[in-house]
């Protein structure tokens, strides 16, 4: 499992596929295989792709579709070539020619071809259906790159003087010219031609206002449009500009460059100020898209991946795996359905960005959810997640696509303690904290309010137990504490015992009364050690564990084990029909602060401080078997769903990680699917 890991964060998804079918048990053998297996056999899978083109002659130059969708447009080896992106049939190629670029309204395209009486070139404009071609501009430099204003009125070219194209800091001519006539508008200078045209060097804003240019020594220049005056100069890295593109909205630049920086650097438009970065790509970005209504930014990557950004939120928004080599090129469709990618092995992909990734593995919900681990749960059927924000609301999301299925109205998650295990209640308390107050999630309403009999009732803290029929309260300070029982079917109260101790602490949010063979027990932690109580016999002394252990969290699992996760970075586990430790496992440098077994208890995963955010353990041998990777913020919260296909954790900035392995079904229809 490590191995697959690290070919995953290679992309090299040939030797993950390859080390996973290791796993595969023959017909007389144990099957071995669990949740991290499917978890990284869905990591694994290409996304749902069509190989529009897998020969070895590479496209080099940015792929374009016409304006109404119809036609793909791309360069090879010096031949423009034009395909029915319907029928994947090429209507015509065109030898000789170099640098094609549709028009973005009238579908004609301009390309460049050599004058060999002059040495210079000739940019012409082409009627693709027609077939008909007009030489528009004849001059002796050599051109770099042509592109279209918006409105398709004015043709934008770079070109270098001959005895200057080899030397990146010579000037460069920016020329713009009109797209009917071929007069030239106006001329300016720029600081150098791009030392790489095979990517994404100029970009022009939607609203046709300004240029940017990747410049040698990794400048970036941005320039109006109507005289070619300069903005402004960027250095944006330390090595070469790669790929610029400008947002939707015409306020934001942003930048890809240098082979040693995979992140993407945003820019004001106007100023050249830094606005931030987007991380995600492993790899240096190649080339930036948005689609046509704005809403996401398209990123290709040589890490083999093309990704996915929810914009203006710049949220990641989902990955696109597939290709073999580089991914050096992407285009958008005009209706924003398709996309066409460029590999550096010569292969051309076609991805449908309407359908969601089926294999997309983990997400993280749109909203962020108070911290701590009653903040959320599953539903019985794993098939969603109630939460309690930040911002005060109460929201329901689907595990599947992240979306907010429904609002609770009226639930103010600020006085809010949390909610059931089985995501049928949430509980909220008084200012004061005198009384809890029962909401019914599936109706929004208040079910119940429960008033503590607690001398000074100002520490509360509960768990429900016996399958949710029973609520557990504890009210009052440490030294006057008293434990109450609720029918959670009638909300009256079954019994209570007072508790004094010195200290009290709550530990039995995640405690599973059949690790001890009870369906109902309660467990604190008073005075520095465990104590359990059975709630059928409150007249029983509590059992006594584990004196002296400062736990941040603990979890039951179902076939006798315990486990507690403390400051050290250790994670103590017991035998639960002793009560004595029995394994230690050393987690995280900056310690571990949430455990959970899953439903199966062939799992136990723990979360930490840093960007490896949870490590899950064979419960068997006990050795380590997967690491999933977080945002550096504590998790302060980590469960599995009932069905133990889902892993939510949230960290204390509140964010809510869902990691997700497919179901055994999909995986052997999956399997049986690809079999010849």
């Amino acid at each position: 499992m490590n191995g697959v890991e690290q070919a995953l964060r290679e992309n090299n998804l040939g030797r993950a596929r390859e080390l996973l079918n290791r796993h595969m048990p023959k017909p007389d053998e144990l099957d071995l295989r669990n949740w991290e297996w499917r978890y990284l056999w869905s990591q694994a899978r290409a996304d749902e792709h069509e190989v529009f083109y897998a020969g070895q002659r590479w496209s080099t130059r940015p792929l374009s579709f016409s304006p109404d969708g119809r036609m793909l447009l791309r360069e090879l080896n010096g031949s423009l070539v034009v395909t029915d992106f319907a029928t994947r049939q090429v209507l015509f190629e065109r030898a000789n020619t170099a640098l094609p670029a549709f028009a973005n309204r009238s579908g004609r395209l301009a390309y460049v071809t050599r004058d060999p009486s002059t040495k210079g070139d000739i940019i012409s404009i082409l009627d693709p259906l027609t077939r008909e071609d007009v030489p528009l501009v004849r001059y002796a430099n050599l051109t770099q790159w042509v592109g279209f204003t918006p409105d398709d009125r004015v043709l934008l070219s770079v070109s270098v003087r001959p005895d200057t194209v080899r030397t990146e800091e010579s000037p460069a001519d920016l020329i713009a010219w009109d797209a009917v006539t071929g007069k030239l508008l106006w001329q300016r200078v720029i600081g150098g031609r791009p030392a790489w045209m095979r990517w994404r060097p100029y970009a022009v804003s939607r609203d046709g206002s300004a240029i940017a240019a990747a410049l040698p020594h990794g400048r970036v220049q941005m320039l109006n449009t109507r005289d070619g005056s300069e903005r402004f100069t960027i250095k944006v890295t330390a090595e070469l500009s790669i790929c610029v593109q400008i947002s939707p909205d015409n306020t934001t630049l942003l930048t890809g460059a240098g082979f040693s920086d995979p992140t993407i650097r945003l820019w004001d438009a106007s100023k050249g100020e830094s606005l931030g970065t987007l991380e995600g790509h492993s790899a240096y970005v190649t080339d930036l898209q948005f689609t046509p209504d704005g809403s996401r930014l398209i990123s290709a990557s040589a890490d083999q991946t093309i990704r996915l950004w929810e914009w203006p939120s710049r949220q990641p928004a989902g990955v696109l795996r597939g290709h073999l080599d580089e991914v050096d090129g992407v285009a958008v469709s005009p209706d924003g359905r398709a996309l066409a990618s460029r590999c550096k092995d010569g292969a051309i992909y076609f991805w449908d960005l309407a359908k969601r990734s089926r294999h997309l593995g983990y997400m993280a919900l749109p909203n962020r959810l108070r911290p701590g681990p009653n903040t959320s749960q599953f539903t019985a059927d794993s098939r969603a997640i109630v939460g309690l924000e930040l911002s005060g609301g109460v929201a329901v999301w689907d595990v599947q696509s992240g979306s907010e299925i429904r609002r609770l109205a009226g639930i103010s998650t600020n006085k809010a303690s949390g909610i059931s295990p089985d995501a049928k209640w949430i509980l909220t308390s008084d200012e004061r904290r005198t009384r809890l107050s029962v909401w019914n999630v599936d109706t929004g309403s208040e079910e119940k309010r429960l008033e503590f009999r607690a001398p000074h009732p100002n520490w509360t803290d509960w768990k429900f137990v016996d399958r949710g029929d029973r609520l557990v309260t504890v009210s009052g300070p440490a030294a006057n504490a008293l434990l109450e029982i609720w029918d959670a079917r009638t909300w009256q109260r079954q019994g209570s015992l007072p508790l004094h101790y010195e200290t009290l602490v709550d530990y039995s949010t995640n405690f599973d009364p059949k690790s001890f063979g009870l369906r109902n027990a309660y467990v604190v932690m008073a005075n520095g050690a465990f104590r359990l109580f059975e709630l059928d016999r409150l007249d029983r002394p509590p059992r006594l564990f584990q004196s002296g252990l400062q736990s941040h969290d603990w979890a039951g699992s179902t076939n006798g084990w315990m486990a507690a996760a403390d400051s050290s970075g250790m994670i103590r586990l017991w035998d639960v029909t002793t009560l004595q430790p029995m394994v230690t496992l050393k987690s995280f440098r900056l310690g571990a602060h949430s455990v959970g077994f899953s439903p199966d208890s062939r799992r136990l995963a723990a979360g930490s401080n840093g960007r490896e955010a949870v490590r899950l353990w064979d419960t068997e041998t006990w050795q380590e078997v997967l690491t999933l990777s977080g945002t550096g913020s504590r998790i302060s919260g980590l469960k599995f769903s009932p069905d133990g296909r889902h892993l939510l954790a949230i960290n204390d900035a509140g964010l809510a990680h869902l990691w997700t392995a497919p179901a055994w079904e999909e995986i052997a229809a999956e399997e049986a699917s690809s079999q010849p």
